[in-house]
């Protein structure tokens, strides 16, 4: 009777461990929307020249990054592909994803500036980004984070190398913070068509990563791993402002 009293009390526990470790599991993730109704656009200030843009998005299933992004290399040719860019003809679209993510997965896109035929500079921001939630600490942006992967030359869908770090560009990354005011470098100083007698277009690729090694404190102290009591929220953002110059500067 001991021994089956024994055996007992040890499944007891196992079950009772599992039950524990699988509500770990649960809270271990924060699961939320990115919402296909915050009408992001791309807005145009345009100030002494003028610019067609192409809007493409990353096609992922797994939402992993793109590491070697390239655009006409890894375009898509039918629906049912995956593992490449898609034309989002109106920006308003760029999110097509509504259902629920998690940490760790990446959301990539590529604008492809088109040949102005002269010398000038792009800017491209980010703004009006912010949470859709019923908490009070509506704030799922504060984890996520933004960066510039590659900007390169195109001709004729031949891409060169990523020459982000050539001078005069400054590209930016970082995460997103709780005011909807914040606007949001993404690189500055673009050339267009630095050499006028061939008419070559940019392509300027950008991600945002949903970054699991964050951890959320509330005024009374209490840590939330990966911002997971926040797991209804939706994230918006509302507008990329590109601006063209035909100088340097802010």
């Amino acid at each position: 009777m001991l021994v089956v009293k024994n055996r007992k009390q040890l499944l007891l526990t196992i079950i009772y461990l599992l039950m524990a470790f699988m509500l770990l599991s649960l809270t271990t993730y924060a699961w939320f929307i990115i919402t296909n109704v915050n009408h992001t656009h791309l807005v145009s200030q345009i100030s002494e020249v003028e610019a067609e843009y192409e809007f493409y998005r990353f096609k992922d299933k797994t939402q992993s990054e793109n590491e070697q992004p390239m655009l006409f290399e890894q375009m898509c040719e039918s629906s049912d592909d995956d593992a490449c860019y898609i034309l989002i003809p109106n920006p308003s679209e760029m999110f097509t994803h509504e259902t629920s993510i998690s940490p760790g997965e990446h959301f990539s896109f590529a604008i492809r500036i088109i040949s102005i035929g002269q010398l000038a500079y792009l800017n491209l921001d980010l703004g009006k980004i912010y949470s859709i939630g019923e908490t009070e600490d509506a704030r799922i942006q504060e984890a996520f984070y933004y960066h510039v992967q590659k900007v390169s030359y195109e001709f004729d869908q031949v891409e060169g190398p990523d020459i982000k770090d050539q001078s005069p560009m400054n590209h930016y990354s970082g995460y997103f913070d709780g005011d909807i005011t914040t606007i949001y470098p993404l690189i500055r100083n673009v050339p267009l068509n630095p050499d006028e007698s061939v008419l070559y277009n940019v392509i300027i690729y950008f991600d945002f990563y949903y970054d699991p090694t964050l951890t959320f404190y509330d005024s009374y102290g209490v840590s939330y791993p990966n911002y997971n009591h926040l797991w209804s929220q939706q994230l918006a953002i509302e507008d990329i402002y590109m601006q063209i110059r035909t100088s340097t500067g802010e």
